[in-house]
């Protein structure tokens, strides 16, 4: 893994990486002082949700409103309580469901963890 993911720089500090993790696991190799090396098996469901978030996207921009919306449930499966994945929940639901229900969505992912200023420490 980069110094850079590490660091945060791509994601945002504390609760928005979904490398957290790592910042305290041990590493068995450091390559050229930027590459850390760590061995064993992690669970990194906030990162597993970009792959869904991003085949989100691509169905909304093809106009594939059903299988937006499956792609964005299995994000928000992955990682409920993240930001992204409930706004790309909601950009979803506006494609098929009323209004209403994606500003519930909407409503939701403003009042989550780590969208404040307050825990980017």
């Amino acid at each position: 893994m980069s110094a850079g993911v590490l660091s945060g720089f791509e994601f945002g500090p504390g609760a928005l990486t979904p490398y957290r993790q790592f910042s305290t696991a041990s590493t068995i190799a450091v390559i050229d002082d930027a590459v850390f090396v760590f061995e064993g098996h992690f669970e990194i469901p906030l990162a597993s949700r970009w792959v869904t978030r991003n085949m989100q996207w691509f169905f909304l921009t093809e106009k594939q409103s059903n299988e937006a919306l499956a792609e964005a449930q299995t994000a928000v499966a992955l990682a409920p309580d993240s930001v992204m994945t409930q706004s790309a929940l909601g950009d979803a639901l506006m494609g098929v469901k009323p209004a209403e229900e994606a500003r519930v969505v909407y409503k939701r992912a403003l009042e989550l963890p780590g969208r404040s200023s307050r825990n980017f420490k």
